[in-house]
């Protein structure tokens, strides 16, 4: 046809990720994409759990993992970060934990898929494993932000979606001299 590139994308590409990594980074940047790619389409499968990707006809998973599906090819997008938050609400009322044992004692919202019931801290070469309190837990992580922005309790919390919260003062940072372990975000294929 005229005017069409060699080479250029063209057809349907089916991609699935999370919710909060759609809300946060995959939908805008899917935007920008297309704005790149006329002749594309793209259909975003947003799903929590493992999908088996030939059997849903996913082209392209994203995911956050310490450890990917070995049956896939993977490759490393970017490192994920996580952080500890609460509301400055659930602050003032509960305090400010100066430890991570103080944690046992707090409210937790805790990802039913990772992390649920111990949470493992890092400063230096320290590494300390709290076994929290879960009041409520959920298998995705921008219910967990509600949750947390609500007053609900701390809630461990991937950066790229905690970041804009943080940065309006709607969330705070706790225990900021204490790293939680890091993990990738992957494509696989």
């Amino acid at each position: 046809e005229t005017g069409s590139h060699e080479g250029e994308l063209r057809g349907q590409l089916r991609v699935t990720c999370s919710m909060s990594f759609a809300y946060a980074q995959i939908a805008a940047a899917i935007v920008d994409f297309l704005k790149r790619y006329p002749q594309l389409k793209i259909d975003l499968n947003i799903s929590e759990g493992a999908l088996n990707l030939v059997d849903a006809r996913i082209d392209l998973a994203i995911r956050i993992s310490a450890e990917p599906d070995p049956s896939l090819i993977g490759r490393v997008l970017a490192p994920c970060s996580s952080v500890l938050v609460a509301s400055p609400a659930y602050l003032r009322a509960h305090g400010m934990p100066q430890t991570p044992a103080e944690l046992a004692a707090h409210r937790g919202l805790s990802y039913a898929n990772f992390g649920k019931s111990v949470w493992t801290l890092r400063r230096g070469e320290e590494l300390v494993s709290v076994r929290i309190s879960s009041y409520f837990s959920a298998n995705e992580a921008t219910a967990l932000l509600c949750a947390a922005q609500a007053g609900g309790g701390i809630a461990l919390q991937p950066v790229y979606l905690a970041k804009p919260h943080l940065e309006d003062g709607s969330l705070q940072v706790v225990l900021p001299e204490w790293q939680l372990p890091d993990m990738s975000i992957y494509a696989l294929y």
